[in-house]
């Protein structure tokens, strides 16, 4: 619920600044990971922002610190990563769009930890954080003016599929 209130900004935003190639890319990855991407584009040229979550078994809510009136119970454990993607990509052969990216962001390793106060049965406790970087490349169709579908593939997300719209 707390994510609803900024995607709707970014969506507003978005429709107010249609005809003025700005966009939205929405995927996933071979890694569990959850792409989202705003862009702008001029001419033949394209610069993408965006970011990648992982959603790897991770219980609840983070949290970096346990109270002592937590639940204790172990449920599981593993790593997942957040990144923030830069992106730039130039249309060739006027249906086709070369991208490049570099990602930088963190891995973190959690516990798995049940208590049935949180949402989804349980919380997960951030035990550690790291810098993690990957570089990619990938391709878009073109589909139509304002609709592209793509494939990439990134060094931390592994292989992805998007599709964008353009406003």
């Amino acid at each position: 619920m707390k994510y609803l209130l900024p995607l709707l900004f970014v969506f507003l935003s978005i429709f107010t600044a249609r005809s003025q190639g700005f966009g939205v890319s929405f995927g996933g990855a071979s890694s569990k990971a959850f792409l989202f991407d705003l862009f702008y584009k001029k001419n033949l040229t394209r610069y993408y922002f965006g970011m990648s979550l992982q959603r790897n078994g991770q219980l609840g809510q983070s949290k970096s610190t346990q109270l002592s009136n937590y639940g204790r119970s172990v449920t599981g454990q593993g790593e997942y990563f957040q990144t923030f993607d830069f992106k730039y990509g130039r249309v060739f052969k006027e249906r086709f769009v070369l991208i490049g990216e570099v990602s930088l962001g963190s891995d973190k390793t959690y516990t798995n930890y049940s208590d049935n106060r949180f949402s989804a049965g349980g919380y997960h406790l951030i035990r550690g954080s790291f810098f993690t970087a990957g570089i990619g490349v990938g391709g878009n169709y073109i589909v139509e003016d304002n609709i592209e579908i793509g494939v990439g593939y990134n060094t931390k997300r592994g292989v992805g599929l998007l599709l964008a719209f353009s406003f």
